[in-house]
């Protein structure tokens, strides 16, 4: 990515900082969403069967890896003008991420093999 000039940061602030707000915010609320939600069901996963499950271990560190990008709130700064694009890569990424563990998560879920009595 290109680096970010402190002239394009002075014309871009406001723009910005409200992004990283917006992101801030849904960090938290995916962050806890990942606390109570999402980690109870991929520990309940690694004691069944289902399609896939050999990656078991995937979906927790792939849990661990986001719980941990999100425990530090992104902030832009003047200061760190050459890393801003690369924090904003980042935050979309996360993003992604996020998404597709939810959806590993409910389709693990979905094929669960029941056990025979």
């Amino acid at each position: 990515m290109q680096e970010m000039s402190y002239e394009t940061w002075c014309k871009r602030a406001k723009y910005l900082t409200a992004r990283c707000d917006m992101y801030n915010e849904w960090r938290i609320k995916s962050k806890m969403r990942l606390l109570t939600d999402i980690a109870p069901r991929i520990g309940k996963l690694s004691t069944q069967f289902y399609m896939g499950c050999g990656f078991h271990y995937d979906l927790e560190q792939q849990l661990a890896k986001l719980i941990s990008g999100f425990a530090i709130s992104e902030q832009f700064c003047a200061n760190w003008c050459a890393k801003i694009p690369d924090k904003l890569a980042v935050m979309e990424v996360r993003r992604v991420l996020m998404q597709s563990l939810v959806k590993q998560v409910v389709d693990a879920e979905k094929s669960v093999i029941q056990k025979m009595d």
